[in-house]
């Protein structure tokens, strides 16, 4: 049986598992995939959705496994488990899940350790307002410590990102703190951050100015090190990460961005759209 692998893979890249499998069990998709690869943002008809039961591994470093698989969107397909192609394909991309995420589903909560606390925030000023959790280490007596502020990707909330990421984990043993900001529905339909919109790219405006007011009250909330003061994001979190940095050179010292965009990249949704191809 001939299969198409760089269709299967392109397939699984959008999301659109049921479609990579039933390419690898030698049937034809119904609809070509399309060059978008990047965030699904406000446009929910940019990809179709598709959702796949994982589990998780029994080991603490593997990556999620999915369960088996129902083949009822095959034409003709009994029950079967994944085909070991679509799951060495699925490896390839480590610990990221469709949701744009890294490795936990939607929902799931992190584990606390005796101790510490993860606490839920509210902030507002005239951007708006945002909820937050923030991770204080069972170490943290009241010393100055360095802060992390965590912006996750699309359709994630603190809890998934703090999930997947295991952040949590190496504040504890390192004691530091870490911010975990939430985008909101009402803000983007897939909890997008709008590193896309030119009113979210500027010093003291948007999202930025919601994000940098984060990190200044649990600086006079807690003995922060303001030297050590750092962003990091992932996918639409990670743009946000770039562009807050950038507008606040003052507050943070560095920038961590992991499968984001640069600066200036996309000024509206078309230019998004451009830049992520």
């Amino acid at each position: 049986m001939k299969i198409d692998m760089i269709l299967a893979t392109r397939l699984a890249q959008e999301g659109r598992l049921n479609e990579a499998m039933a390419v690898l069990c030698g049937a034809r998709t119904a609809a070509p995939p399309s060059n978008f690869a990047g965030d699904a943002l406000q446009d929910q008809s940019v990809r179709s959705p598709s959702t796949m039961d994982m589990l998780p591994s029994s080991t603490s470093k593997g990556a999620w496994r999915s369960a088996p698989f129902d083949g009822a969107h095959s034409t003709g397909a009994r029950q079967q488990q994944l085909p070991e192609t679509l799951r060495r394909l699925l490896d390839r991309f480590g610990q990221f899940n469709v949701a744009d995420g890294l490795g936990a589903d939607a929902g799931s909560v992190p584990l606390v350790p005796d101790g510490a606390r993860f606490e839920e925030h509210t902030y507002a000023n005239g951007a708006g307002s945002r909820h937050y959790k923030l991770f204080v280490p069972s170490g943290y007596v009241g010393q100055e410590v360095p802060l992390l502020v965590m912006l996750h990707g699309c359709k994630q909330s603190p809890d998934d990102f703090a999930t997947g990421t295991r952040m949590n984990e190496l504040a504890e043993e390192q004691v530091f703190l870490v911010a975990y900001p939430a985008q909101t529905p009402s803000a983007n339909i897939s909890k997008c951050w709008n590193w896309f919109n030119e009113g979210h790219q500027q010093h003291d405006q948007g999202e930025p100015s919601l994000i940098a007011g984060i990190t200044r009250e649990i600086m006079s909330d807690f003995k922060i090190d303001p030297s050590r003061v750092s962003i990091a994001g992932l996918s639409a979190g990670g743009a946000a990460a770039a562009i807050t940095g950038a507008s606040y050179p003052d507050l943070f010292d560095s920038v961590g961005v992991h499968s984001g965009l640069a600066c200036g990249a996309a000024a509206d949704m078309p230019s998004a759209f451009a830049a992520m191809r």
